[in-house]
């Protein structure tokens, strides 16, 4: 399954089952590997809230992850409030 967004074709990540027979996504080792080094210490911040930008996760979700700063949630719940009242508008 795939999919197409802004001239790139995605492709769905492997499902696997894992040893408990939960149904996973496939892991991709370097981003394994990404997020060891992070929760190492090895990283700022500022660098690992990018990095979850970066990985697509939910703003909802991203307001969620205790080691962002408030200040970074709150902007972008804003901006998400922003957009929604311009789609609303139209």
């Amino acid at each position: 399954m795939s999919y197409k967004k802004n001239g790139y074709k995605y492709k769905m990540q492997p499902i696997v089952f894992d040893k408990k027979g939960t149904a996973r996504f496939a892991e991709n080792r370097i981003i394994s590997k990404l997020l060891d080094v992070a929760q190492e210490g090895k990283f700022s911040i500022e660098e690992i809230e990018q990095f979850n930008q970066l990985i697509g996760y939910s703003v909802s979700g991203f307001g969620e992850i205790s080691c962002h700063r408030a200040l970074t949630i709150k902007n972008a719940d804003k901006k998400v409030e922003k957009l929604v009242a311009e789609t609303n508008s139209h």
